[in-house]
């Protein structure tokens, strides 16, 4: 018999020795994981996939495998730095109406509903949005008020109306409570109020003076929480400010909440992302690739909105 064929028969002999000894090591440590009602790195299925593959591929398939784990371990041992990312408060989410999933699920987006030459159905998907909490989806009926079903407007026109109204009576309500509550209750109705004009300043309902005029409300009432009690605010909250001041064209005031929720948040995606849309419309080259070095460096995890303005800045 050849050498090289005694070779290839050791080598043979060693692999499937190897094949074993991984099988049976890997199903104990699966049934111990089992036991402790954890999910072991392997299950079943896979490990006997895996055993079949390096069976059937000796040499080849145990170098692949086993290579393929080294380097795992050695370049991407390290966690994910999630320190610093974008987060949100669930301590402050309270569900007061639970989601009516077979009604929503029924629901079809206004934009596709208003194509329709069905008035009946129309009508129908008009009906049951009206009788259900319409707060956030203002902005899908203000398109109905261009249906050419007069009486799918009037619907539309007539729930805009009353929600409007209501909302600028409880925006009104809410500033008087806060001028004379104390300094507790003032920051907590500050919080609510911010949270409850952001709900209806991001549809887009409104605009020209009457936008700008709810935005300064809500810049105002932001003031108030912040000589109240700074700490309780939200990064997500200076962002609300800094994005709607920026659409109306108050940069200074948009700078002035850009630089607090530095201080506050330093290492939060908003505070980011709103430093580089602010000085994307102001032009400010150099601070923006500053910015951008900074959040590289800092090891913040980016969304789709900030990936799309520094998509943005490069087409420019």
């Amino acid at each position: 018999m050849s050498k090289s064929l005694l070779v290839v028969i050791f080598l043979v002999v060693i692999s499937t020795l190897v094949d074993v000894v991984y099988f049976i090591l890997s199903m104990v440590r699966n049934e111990g994981k089992k036991r402790q009602q954890k999910d072991g790195n392997f299950d079943k299925k896979k490990t006997i996939l895996i055993f079949l593959m390096m069976l059937f591929t000796p040499v080849v398939g145990e170098v692949f495998f086993f290579g393929s784990r080294l380097m795992q371990k050695v370049f991407f041992r390290q966690k994910g730095n999630l320190e610093g990312a974008a987060t949100f408060d669930k301590s402050k989410v309270e569900s007061r109406n639970p989601a009516n999933l077979e009604r929503d699920m029924n629901l079809a987006p206004m934009e596709e509903a208003l194509a329709v030459s069905d008035k009946t159905g129309l009508r129908n998907l008009m009906l049951s949005v009206v009788k259900g909490d319409v707060t956030r989806y203002l902005s899908s009926i203000t398109k109905a008020l261009n249906s050419k079903d007069s009486e799918t407007a009037h619907y539309a026109a007539s729930v805009l109306r009353d929600e409007l109204n209501n909302f600028n009576a409880h925006v009104t309500e809410m500033k008087n409570r806060i001028d004379v509550a104390d300094t507790l209750e003032k920051a907590a109705l500050c919080d609510e109020l911010l949270a409850y004009m952001h709900v209806f300043l991001s549809q887009n309902i409104f605009h020209g003076i009457e936008k700008e005029n709810y935005v300064r409300t809500m810049e105002e009432i932001g003031e108030i929480y912040f000589q109240t009690a700074p700490a309780e605010m939200t990064a997500e909250q200076f962002g609300w400010l800094n994005c709607f001041l920026m659409d109306i064209g108050e940069m200074e005031l948009c700078e002035k909440w850009g630089k607090r929720s530095f201080e506050y948040f330093p290492t939060s995606l908003p505070t980011y992302t709103n430093r580089l849309k602010y000085y994307f419309k102001t032009g400010r080259d150099e601070d923006f690739f500053q910015s951008l070095s900074d959040l590289k460096t800092s090891g913040i995890t980016v969304d789709k909105e900030t990936l799309e303005i520094i998509r943005m800045f490069e087409e420019r």
